[in-house]
């Protein structure tokens, strides 16, 4: 087959690029075919495999959608979230430091609450941890926190040096 395929169709193409190289302005007009854009309607797409779904989802489900969206937003904003994120990309960098260096290093328990500190330090000097969380920073963000203005200028700012 591969005989039949390669002895007729090379004798096909050679005498194709024979006529072009002998009719310039046929080559010419073979060549704009391939510049010119594909009409309009062309461009449309039309999937013929795909179904039209009976149940495309209405303005109540698309409503609960977009809110269940903000909801899951706000929920990886609250600080124990960005906490236990922070611990398990600090741990994964030091696993793969292990891995890479072909260290011999069991990860524990204790490890991870040596990365849970860690990031736990990093966040008081960057001065957003609250000293009001508990160990796993579950409350508010300072500044989330109304101010308390009882206490006087003074001492709001000793307070929030404290923390």
């Amino acid at each position: 087959m591969a005989d039949c395929i390669r002895g007729n169709s090379v004798s096909v193409v050679k005498a194709a690029l024979a006529a072009l190289v002998d009719d310039p302005e046929q080559l010419d007009r073979t060549r704009k075919r391939f510049m010119a854009s594909p009409p309009s309607d062309a461009l449309q797409s039309h999937d013929s495999t795909r179904s039209e779904s009976p149940d495309a989802p209405n303005e109540e489900q698309q409503r609960r959608d977009k809110r269940q969206l903000q909801l899951l937003e706000r929920t990886a904003s609250l600080p124990d979230k960005q906490l236990s994120d922070q611990v398990f990309e600090e741990e994964k960098r030091i696993i793969e430091t292990v891995e890479h260096q072909k260290l011999h290093a069991p990860v524990s328990t204790s490890h991870y609450k040596l990365t849970k500190e860690a990031v736990r330090k990093r966040w008081v000097k960057q001065g957003i941890w609250n000293n009001k969380w508990n160990d796993m920073a579950q409350g508010r963000w300072k500044h989330e926190e109304p101010l308390d203005l009882s206490i006087e200028p003074e001492a709001r700012a000793e307070e929030q040096a404290k923390t």
